[in-house]
Order: C-alpha cells, then structure tokens, then sequence
C-alpha cells in the first residue's frame, strides 16, 4: 500500500488479496473511488472505478 500512497492516493479499508494482485480502494484529490491493483512487488498496474456494491460505497 506504501507505492498507492506515495503516488498521491488516500486508502481506505483493508487491502483485499486475490490470487496475483492485491485490491485497494483509494481516491485521489477528493475524485472518485478507485479501485488499484497492485502486483505482489507493489507496483500499481491497474486502476478501475470502484464498485458501489462490492465495495459498500453509498451512491
């Protein structure tokens, strides 16, 4: 989570493992929710917009 927070990101819950990466929810400058895959080195390779539902943001 260290590289999500240096490259600007505020991080919210707990990081969710899967198999090959890693799933953190973090917004940026008060943006909308992201959700960031980082590999198992730390590097960020992915960002999504993140999912109300799966994350349990409200609307």
């Amino acid at each position: 989570m260290l590289e999500v927070k240096r490259a600007g990101w505020d991080v919210s819950g707990k990081p969710e493992r899967k198999p090959r990466h890693v799933e953190v929810l973090a917004q940026r400058d008060a943006g909308d929710w992201t959700g960031a895959h980082m590999d198992f080195a730390g590097a960020i390779y992915k960002q999504e917009p993140a999912s109300a539902e799966k994350r349990g943001l409200s609307s």
